[in-house]
């Protein structure tokens, strides 16, 4: 206990390194200690953490908090059908747990059954009725249903629970610039590089192209501005052989499909 509250300290202390060294001696000394199992795991990288939350797994088969977070880190590896399987267990295990059924709502979300992920959405907020992430989820089934009001209308109930909630701020600016609404969308834009100023302006950057008030130049200082703090410019190497003949150049946008 003491060994956990003291990693704990040193995480919220921002010492998260030294958090590590200390449950990894700790689990030495006494190895089948669940808590420590899961909270080293949760310092670790994606890789590093599945064998760890597995070796939790072996010792607290029925904890749902071990299976919620082994779900999560296989997520992040990228093993979807491991992932889901670990929080359907997290589920049976604790049905009242909302974290459990959200995940089961995310899992079902992307593997494309809208309605199975509806249910596990609304089931969700009526576990945790504060839940922006399962009102936001219910907002982004109705915006795939080709039902964008109702899908903002989640949105606006997801963003009251939680104003300072990323994803919904970046849906609800979306939803703006499709409807004409182009300051709105970037102040909503604005207001999530406040909460999260990493990503490349969560769309401001694209946004100012439809604002009439703003000249070239101005844009153009805006997208430099963003560059500066998100790629810094590095010098070009030159060709290793002489180009002969005609260029061939490719285009990369995460936009092509649309």
């Amino acid at each position: 206990g003491a060994a956990l509250s003291l990693a704990q300290a040193l995480v919220a202390s921002g010492q998260a390194p030294l958090a590590g060294r200390v449950l990894r001696r700790f689990i030495a000394v006494v190895p089948a200690t669940v808590p420590a199992l899961v909270n080293l795991a949760l310092l670790s990288a994606p890789a590093t953490a599945h064998p760890w939350l597995a070796r939790a797994g072996s010792l607290g088969p029925d904890d749902p908090l071990v299976r919620v977070n082994h779900g999560a880190i296989l997520d992040r590896l990228g093993r979807a059908d491991a992932a889901a399987r670990e929080h359907r267990r997290a589920v049976a295990l604790a049905p009242a747990l909302p974290i459990a059924a959200l995940n089961v709502a995310l899992a079902s979300f992307a593997a494309g059954p809208a309605d199975a992920a509806s249910r596990w959405h609304r089931r969700t907020l009526a576990a945790d009725p504060a839940s922006a992430d399962a009102a936001m989820g219910l907002g982004a089934i109705a915006r795939g249903e080709g039902k964008p009001a109702h899908g903002r209308s989640w949105d606006r109930r997801a963003l009251a629970l939680r104003p300072d909630h990323v994803p919904t701020l970046v849906n609800l600016s979306v939803a703006a610039v499709a409807i004409g609404e182009a300051e709105g969308g970037l102040a909503l834009a604005r207001r999530a590089e406040a909460v999260d100023p990493g990503p490349p302006g969560y769309g401001s950057s694209s946004i100012v192209h439809y604002l009439p008030g703003l000249s070239p130049a101005e844009v153009f200082d805006l997208h430099r501005r963003w560059a500066s703090r998100l790629a810094p410019v590095a010098s070009a190497r030159p060709p290793r052989r002489p180009v002969l003949g005609r260029l061939k150049v490719a285009v990369l946008s995460g936009d092509l499909f649309d």
